[in-house]
């Protein structure tokens, strides 16, 4: 990669892609010079628990910690 390409990572949920439980997998977006690619983490969370602005999971139960790692 040049010093002069553009990045950007992006963490999601995709909460039109709801299971039946209610849990919304979390997606990566990476854009290198605007091409995007995405990709799935294989993680559900409570979207409750994501947090837009922060792009990660917030609060201290039980989902929130298998999600975190």
């Amino acid at each position: 990669m040049k010093v002069s390409e553009n990045l950007s990572i992006l963490f999601i949920v995709e909460k039109s892609s709801k299971s039946k439980d209610g849990l919304a997998p979390i997606h990566v977006r990476i854009t290198i010079n605007g091409q995007r690619n995405e990709i799935s983490l294989g993680v559900k969370i409570l979207p409750e628990l994501w947090d837009t602005q922060k792009g990660r999971v917030t609060g201290n139960l039980k989902e929130a910690a298998c999600a975190a790692g």
